[in-house]
């Protein structure tokens, strides 16, 4: 879509006025009937996907639509369901209008560009965690400087060889970690675990509402084979370390979540453990949930603490994980390895895409 002519088209292509926009929008009454990013919620629609209610979703039609607001009725679908102020109630600038269309626009925008699917099929995929890595350096237009948290995903392939790579982020809206006493700590240590407990409140929390809400759109999108990346390990049981299992009712919300949108192909990647392993999980969903969890790149591990459900042995020396993809095989088979940085295999794990099939 080409942005329209005139002051509202100006506005949509202008970067500095779409960041005005987002804190605009976050910080009056937008969130309240369309979420945090757009989403949309029981109060209004959504503003990210391809169906626009009013207009023909240019930025000129998105400006009027937030001058005008609309009363029941209007619209093509929900039976009047949404009805909206003129500038949602609020008391804007022509110039914040413009920044706010322009926001508004560009989640639609952000939204295709962040599902493009390419042609490419990705056979090959190396992976690690541990870097002790400052910043990767996202470029500035990244959609990723915009929203609360780097959570992204892509897809690549066509059907019968689609792979889907989500990319989660655990850390900005974590709630606390609850730690031992001083004085248990090296009991911790003895044992191989880390210095961390269990949080089992109903308020902890390890992703903000408005990841899990994408999260599950990503996972109802088709796939054949699905990388859910999460840089601390969601399988592996409690070890003190930083975890899913930190927090239980999040973890089990994780797998409740892959379970109930009977995502097949799903393979977690994870990290940032003192040690490297595969691990197996049985009975929470139609099919076993691996997690290989390689950690780390550059710096060796210390003691190795307890997971029922690991799968081979566990691995302290820096290693890189690494994952070929057979796609013309009938039942193609997915080839893990753990690798040395010489290059050596350490460990390995053969699954076959038909184990990952949700029933």
């Amino acid at each position: 879509m080409v942005p329209a002519a005139g002051p509202a088209g100006a506005a949509a292509s202008d970067p500095t006025a779409i960041e005005r926009g987002a804190a605009i929008y976050r910080e009056g009454t937008c969130p309240v009937c369309h979420h945090w990013e757009g989403q949309g919620n029981r109060r209004g629609p959504d503003l990210t996907d391809d169906d626009w209610l009013h207009g023909d979703g240019s930025p000129t039609a998105v400006r009027k639509a937030i001058e005008t607001g609309f009363r029941h009725g209007a619209g093509r679908r929900f039976r009047g369901k949404y009805e909206m102020w003129p500038l949602g109630g609020m008391e804007l600038a022509d110039r914040d209008v413009g920044a706010l269309s322009a926001y508004v626009w560009s989640l639609h925008r952000r939204r295709r560009a962040a599902d493009t699917l390419t042609r490419e099929v990705v056979s090959r995929i190396a992976f690690g965690a541990g870097a002790d890595q400052d910043f990767w350096e996202a470029p500035p237009g990244s959609n990723r400087r915009r929203q609360q948290g780097i959570y992204t995903s892509q897809r690549f392939g066509p059907p019968g060889r689609r792979l889907q790579v989500i990319l989660l982020d655990t850390r900005y809206d974590r709630g606390p970690l609850w730690r031992v006493s001083p004085d248990e700590a090296p009991n911790r240590e003895v044992q191989g675990m880390g210095p961390y407990l269990p949080n089992d409140h109903a308020r902890a929390r390890m992703l903000s509402e408005e990841q899990w809400h994408w999260l599950e759109e990503r996972l109802r999108q088709p796939a054949d084979l699905r990388l859910l990346v999460t840089s601390i390990p969601a399988v592996m049981e409690f070890t003190g370390w930083e975890s899913w299992a930190n927090m239980p009712l999040e973890r089990q919300r994780l797998i409740d979540l892959i379970r109930d949108t009977r995502a097949s192909g799903v393979l977690l990647l994870s990290g940032d453990t003192p040690w490297s392993e595969i691990s197996r999980l049985d009975g929470e969903i139609s099919y076993p949930l691996w997690d290989i969890t390689s950690s780390s790149l550059n710096q060796r591990g210390a003691g190795i603490g307890p997971n029922r459900h690991r799968v081979g042995r566990p691995i302290t020396a820096p290693n890189f994980g690494y994952m070929e993809i057979d796609w013309t095989e009938a039942d193609p088979a997915i080839r893990i390895e753990l690798r040395s940085v010489s290059n050596r295999s350490l460990l390995r794990q053969t699954v076959r895409l038909s184990t990952l099939q949700a029933r």
